[in-house]
């Protein structure tokens, strides 16, 4: 189902400590769970953002947040791309699939996701890139 304002404060609080955990964890940045929220609630009023979430009796399990560019390389095709993914199993594959068919609906022909790798050094991360046709 797509993100609601009352589903912030949850999302964003998953989605500050995994990226603590990561590649954030290692920048001399202002990265905090304010900013993660006011972030949040900046994309969800723009029409080319979605953010999916997956809730079991009440809570949020997963999130999803994408939203569609034009690559830069020609032919430019229109893409989804995900800039944000909280959960795990079940619930975190389901709202990459909302996602993917939110795009395919704008009209994008590709899906873009990055899938990180744990790593316990904070100043290295490992990202592998998927991408799959619409």
């Amino acid at each position: 189902m797509r993100a609601e304002p009352r589903h912030i404060p949850t999302i964003a609080k998953d989605w500050y400590h995994l990226k603590a955990q990561t590649c954030f964890g290692g920048l001399d940045i202002e990265w905090s769970l304010p900013l993660c929220a006011t972030h949040l609630q900046q994309v969800m009023d723009q029409s080319n953002n979605y953010i999916a979430v997956d809730i079991n009796n009440g809570k949020v399990q997963a999130a999803c947040g994408v939203t569609l560019i034009n690559l830069l390389t020609p032919p430019h095709p229109l893409v989804v791309t995900e800039w944000m993914w909280i959960g795990q199993g079940k619930p975190a594959a389901r709202v990459w699939a909302e996602c993917r068919a939110w795009g395919k609906a704008q009209g994008a022909i590709l899906a873009h996701c990055a899938v990180g790798k744990p790593s316990t050094n904070k100043k290295k991360f490992t990202e592998q890139y998927q991408w799959r046709v619409l």
